[in-house]
Parts: C-alpha cells; sequence; structure tokens
C-alpha cells in the first residue's frame, strides 16, 4: 500500500512532461508555419489609409487617400500621433480626435 502514492505521482509527472513536451512542441510548429507563411515584401506597397477624425462636437469625418509605402518606419512615424484601428494587406485604418492633435 505504500508503494501506491508515489506510483499515482510517477504517472502523473510523467503524464504532465508528455504533455508540457506535446504542446510545445505544437507551438513551435505554429510558430514555423507562421513564419514560412509571411510575406516578404522587397518594394514599394501602395494601400488605402483611411483616418477617422471626431471633432470636438463628436463628428465622425473620413478622409481617405492612396499611399505609398517604402519604409515601415517611415510610415509608422508619418502617423505616431494616431490610433491604429485595423490594418490588412490593401488598407490601414487610423482614428484621431481633432483636439488630441
Amino acid at each position: 500500500m505504500k508503494w501506491v502514492i508515489p506510483f499515482i505521482l510517477f504517472l502523473v509527472s510523467t503524464t504532465a512532461g508528455t504533455y508540457l513536451t506535446e504542446t510545445s512542441r505544437n507551438k513551435q510548429v505554429e510558430a514555423i508555419e507562421a513564419v514560412d507563411s509571411a510575406k516578404v515584401v522587397s518594394g514599394p506597397h501602395s494601400v488605402q489609409v483611411i483616418i477617422r477624425e471626431t471633432d470636438e462636437h463628436g463628428q465622425l469625418k473620413t478622409k481617405a487617400h492612396a499611399e505609398t509605402i517604402w519604409a515601415m518606419e517611415d510610415f509608422w512615424a508619418q502617423y505616431e500621433g494616431y490610433q491604429l484601428v485595423d490594418m490588412n494587406e490593401k488598407e490601414v485604418i487610423f482614428e484621431t480626435r481633432s483636439r488630441e492633435r
């Protein structure tokens, strides 16, 4: 009877270790797949920039324009005071309040 508790602890630790190792492997595989599926862009990329601006009276104004991105650092610096709302390959949506600018 004294061996039952150590045996159960051994089983639990072995099972937990196997589960954690398998979970870690799954995360590594997902990370590798994400890197493999990422697009590498060499050259400029054109997007539609949409800016939603709320004025001091609560009115929402939307402005849109096409923009060519040559360097992401420069692009983010240009919109530093804006809040990013959504982004995909074709458009980037920012939001701001006129009194905060």
